[in-house]
């Protein structure tokens, strides 16, 4: 798994140092809310709770693929534990990943141009805890621009500890708006 972070970390820092060969290059930012149902246990129970975030994130790159920087702040509601502890967790959290985001449309329907996008981050949140990403989805825009709406499921595939309870791996929805270049 270590040898994963290093490669990772490797690539994330190639892209963003090493312009694209492309007469594309996508620089673009979004901002992002997300909602979600998070399994959180303790030493006594298990319970579903609701968790949402809002972040930025920072791409860029060539045609296709994309260097990512994003920052988190997510909050799980803890209400339901009949626990002394914390009501609710709060998160901060980094992360740097690879982006698939075509600056060329995956498919016109009417005047929108639908993009396909996926991507993995790894990061660390402020306890600090490693922790990692996947999400994919799509984002409408005007057919010559990339600024645009974007609706992507999210998966958080490992297990995280934070404020004494310990946090499940967890989907979630994630809606936001993407701002970047339009095509000449």
């Amino acid at each position: 798994m270590k040898i994963l972070r290093i490669i990772l970390t490797i690539l994330v820092f190639t892209i963003f140092l090493i312009p694209a060969k492309s007469q594309y290059v996508i620089q673009y930012k979004g901002i992002f809310a997300e909602y979600g149902k998070v399994l959180v246990g303790s030493s006594t129970q298990s319970i579903i709770c609701n968790q949402t975030a809002f972040g930025i994130n920072v791409n860029s790159g060539g045609e296709y693929f994309n260097g990512i920087i994003e920052y988190d702040y997510r909050r799980i509601n803890t209400s339901e534990f009949i626990s002394p502890q914390s009501q609710v967790i709060t998160a901060h959290e980094l992360y740097l990943g690879l982006r698939y985001f075509p600056m060329r449309p995956t498919f016109i329907a009417g005047n929108a141009a639908v993009r396909l996008s996926a991507g993995f981050m790894g990061g660390f949140d402020m306890d600090p805890d490693w922790i990692m990403l996947a999400f994919a989805g799509v984002t409408v825009s005007p057919i010559r621009s990339t600024s645009g709406v974007s609706l992507n499921f999210v998966y958080r595939p490992q297990e995280n500890p934070a404020a004494g309870y310990i946090l499940n791996p967890a989907f979630s929805v994630r809606l936001g708006i993407t701002f970047g270049p339009r095509a000449n």
